[in-house]
């Protein structure tokens, strides 16, 4: 049988260089293919567009290229968590507080 592979802790991040940092690190010390999840700030989606975390991890993947999982803390912002999956972030944080959790 085989084991799945390892997983990885998320790196909390709060800008570009924090990224680039954070993928250059995994890039050598998580074994291939295992993605680093990037997470934001919480409730960084009150203040940093989806895109704008995007465009950020971009910058952060053509300086140090590795696997990563862009993760985006909406807070308990429903609003903001459906702009992030409009903006095609691949993951995001919304609190289970939220009253719209469920719908989502």
């Amino acid at each position: 049988m085989e084991s799945a592979a390892p997983l990885s802790r998320a790196v909390l991040v709060h800008d570009a260089a924090g990224m680039t940092m954070a993928l250059a690190a995994a890039r050598e010390a998580l074994p291939p293919g295992v993605a680093l999840p990037l997470l934001s700030a919480p409730g960084a989606a009150h203040w940093l567009s989806p895109r704008l975390f995007l465009a950020m991890v971009a910058q952060a993947l053509g300086t140090a290229p590795a696997p990563c999982l862009p993760v985006l803390d909406c807070g308990m912002a429903a609003g903001h968590a459906l702009a992030a999956l409009r903006a095609g972030c691949p993951a995001l944080v919304l609190s289970a507080a939220c009253p719209a959790f469920p719908s989502l």
